[in-house]
């Protein structure tokens, strides 16, 4: 098999190169002791809750992760998130603070995607480890990647995934090495829930395939020299998600609206799609070019960034010239410098640098036209916030094109050294407000800082919730905001965490903070009936979506309530009339009371019946229910989302400690009861007409009771079926993993084999 590149020989480090490496990577892992200055910065929509508080988060999701955070269940799996919450919380006891180990995390996915990138880098253009060391440097501390840092939790551990697995793919095409496989599949399986980011794993994906198209087309077919190699390679990839990736499907192919597949194409996100194409478009490609953020799109929403551009980067701006000139000049004397190899790694990685350009930058004229046609294409609308669903993927494929043109420089100019030197300065530069651009105020904020401990009053009242309230009914939260986030503010009421409530991370019990919490109907009907000031609709709404208690958070800053999170009208009839009108008695008070739970009037039950039923919750997937003396058809309600995997079984047993896995498992050779009758109710929770004739035509005496008068004791059980999907996942994992272990080894062992004879 030929190689991609020609092989070099092993080139030692000096101590300059393993020096500058070494203080690079201190100074990222010190870089959040100066961002945020003792502080946790874990808020907004993609909390990063789990670096801090992994423990938590892994005994809340557990093994039953269909749930969302602070939201009525959509039944969109989280199991993705297990492998790296069971290596943090081990980890976590190496720590002596949630902040060391929050800043730990935090710097580490820089860490690793510095490392990683030079060692990618190294594998495509050979030892030049100046090269590899500038362009990793383009490719952490630019200013695309630094805003798109503040932004989220689990895309933006791409930065270290992408280079991670192009540096082991290029070595397996290479060398076929199964030693690299293995190393591949560790980290994978670390960071699944990377691969769950779809959207942005497809915003590298389809630029290589773009790639790889142009060269087959136009250059020369390569899969013909690596097939085996690169299907080998992908299938042991997916083989390491299989534990969550059939929950995935299961969840997108699933009927109803609740299907992640029917919100995908739904007519509300598709309509959606060209007003946020519209409002987020950039107008230009000269800022990514010059390595910085759009500018005009910070204008428009007035983000804090645009206070940088005006104070310092365009200031500054013409420096970045220097990285188009490093693209000119290579792109003019690649065809002379690189031999026949070479020039194919060159055009693919162009050809994608160009397509992924065109989707980060994608309102340029006519161009923004053909996007928008786009729109029509089943499931394109995932790609709408292009702007952060491509910019890891632009700042990756534009570090690894200036790295090949540097080595076009070096190749071909005398003056490569002072490019170099410029390039570092210029990198340096453009890095200096990293704490403006990160550790900024609150969106529509002057002095609200995101970066804030949470409070010991509400981690005390966090744990007398969990001690006094039961889990089976949710808790709404007041003032309700536009999106689904807690505001806990710290004492001095200039830093709060603003972002995912982690409510039930700490008591188990499921809080609904905002419009993101619910339904688009749900949503505009609480709305619509606390403006109307209809009570009584509200509680039988909340009935309806199984919320037994309200909670109301005193000490929301005066400046967060005039920012985006709140509308002003609706705010004003969140006020004490409400309360008192929908709430019984008072349950829980802080020691401050900036917290305050109340029961409802007329507080639901999770499982309601007109039969003489009891239940018991075993865990978020499983109920066990006690029917006596049914003696008619009755009506069984279960107030969580419908599903069609909510299923109802004869119960074989009571005890508690029988209630296992392997009883779990046995739901999959048994065949549901009144399963016919299930619909939807509300139109929220399920229902099913559960009937004496029915148990005693289809079962046996010995599976139920019958009284004197002719009723019917039954044991049932509720089991979410869709949770066998994690467990059958789990099981593909280490079987196909096995499986490929066995393969390398049986390989290995001929190979040894044939060099003995």
């Amino acid at each position: 098999m030929k190689k991609i590149i020609p092989l070099k020989k092993k080139e030692n480090l000096s101590p300059f190169f393993i020096i500058a490496n070494l203080f690079s990577v201190i100074i990222l892992f010190l870089l959040p002791y100066y961002l945020f200055e003792g502080r946790l910065f874990l808020g907004g929509d993609d909390t990063r809750f789990y670096y801090a508080y992994p423990k938590e988060v892994l005994n809340s999701l557990a093994l039953y992760s269909w749930n969302n955070i602070s939201s009525l269940p959509y039944y969109i799996p989280n199991h993705y998130w297990l492998p790296f919450l069971v290596v943090v919380s081990m980890l976590e006891e190496l720590f002596v603070s949630k902040v060391y180990l929050f800043y730990f995390l935090f710097s580490l996915l820089q860490v690793l995607g510095f490392i990683f990138f030079q060692k990618f880098i190294r594998e495509v253009i050979g030892k030049e480890n100046i090269i590899s060391f500038i362009s990793a440097l383009i490719y952490i501390l630019s200013p695309i990647t630094i805003t798109t840092l503040s932004f989220f939790l689990s895309p933006i551990w791409s930065i270290a995934l992408a280079p991670i697995v192009g540096y082991y793919f290029v070595r397996y095409i290479q060398f076929g090495n199964n030693k690299d496989l293995i190393k591949v599949t560790i980290w994978s399986f670390f960071l699944s829930f990377v691969y769950y980011s779809i959207p942005w794993i497809l915003g590298f994906v389809f630029p290589l395939i773009c790639g790889l198209i142009f060269l087959i087309i136009f250059v020369d077919n390569p899969l013909k020299k690596f097939l085996k190699r690169t299907i080998i390679f992908c299938f042991i990839i997916i083989s390491s998600q299989l534990f969550w990736i059939l929950s995935f499907i299961g969840s997108i192919t699933t009927r109803g609206s609740i299907s992640l597949g029917e919100k995908i194409v739904s007519k509300s996100l598709s309509e959606s799609f060209k007003d946020t194409i519209v409002t987020t478009a950039s107008d230009n490609i000269i800022y990514p070019l010059l390595t910085f953020y759009h500018r005009q799109i910070a204008f428009d929403f007035e983000w804090q960034l645009m206070h940088i551009f005006s104070n310092y980067f365009d200031q500054v701006l013409l420096l970045g010239i220097i990285f188009i000139l490093v693209l000119f000049l290579g792109f003019v004397k690649y065809n002379q410098s690189l031999n026949k190899n070479e020039k194919k790694i060159f055009i693919f990685f162009s050809v994608s640098f160009i397509v992924v350009l065109y989707f980060f930058t994608v309102n340029i004229g006519f161009l923004k036209d053909l996007f928008l046609l786009f729109g029509n294409i089943p499931g394109f609308v995932v790609f709408r916030n292009f702007t952060d669903k491509f910019a890891i993927s632009y700042v990756f494929f534009y570090s690894t094109l200036l790295a090949l043109c540097f080595y076009i420089i070096k190749k071909s100019y005398k003056f490569y050294n002072l490019i170099l030197l410029v390039s570092i300065i210029v990198i340096l530069i453009n890095f200096l407000p990293v704490k403006q651009i990160v550790n900024s105020p609150l969106w529509k904020t002057k002095n609200i800082y995101t970066t804030a401990n949470l409070p010991e009053e509400y981690l005390s009242f966090t744990k007398n919730v969990e001690l006094s309230i039961p889990d089976t009914a949710n808790i709404i939260s007041f003032p309700q905001n536009l999106a689904a986030y807690s505001i806990i503010t710290e004492e001095n009421t200039k830093n709060a965490y603003v972002g995912t409530s982690p409510f039930k991370f700490f008591t188990g019990i499921n809080d609904l903070t905002g419009s993101g919490s619910y339904s688009e109907y749900i949503s505009s009907e609480i709305q619509r009936l606390i403006i109307k000031e209809d009570y009584e609709g509200l509680l039988e709404l909340l009935s309806q979506i199984n919320t037994g208690y309200v909670m109301v958070t005193n000490n929301v800053p005066q400046e967060v309530k005039n920012s985006y999170l709140y509308e002003r009208k609706y705010l004003k009839l969140q006020n004490e009339k409400l309360i008192k009108s929908i709430s019984d008695k008072e349950i829980i008070r802080s020691t401050k009371s900036n917290y305050v739970i109340y029961k409802l009037k007329n507080s639901p039950s999770v499982i309601e019946s007109d039969a003489n039923l009891s239940y018991r919750k075993i865990s978020p997937i499983h109920y066990e229910l006690i029917v006596k003396g049914l003696n008619s058809n009755k009506n069984l309600r279960f107030q969580e989302t419908y599903h069609p995997g909510w299923k109802l079984y004869l119960s074989k047993s009571s005890d508690k400690k029988a209630k296992d896995f392997f009883y779990e498992v046995s739901f999959l050779f048994k065949k549901p009861i009144f399963n016919s009758s299930h619909d939807f109710i509300n139109p929220y929770g399920n229902q099913w007409t559960i009937a004496p004739q029915e148990i005693k035509i289809k079962l046996d005496e010995s599976n139920y009771k019958t009284n004197k008068d002719g009723s019917v004791d039954i044991t049932l059980d509720l089991y979410f079926l869709p949770q066998m999907y994690f467990y059958l996942g789990v099981v593909l994992t280490v079987t196909f993993l096995s499986v490929g272990a066995l393969y390398f080894f049986v390989e290995k062992k001929n190979e040894t084999n044939k060099k003995d004879n």
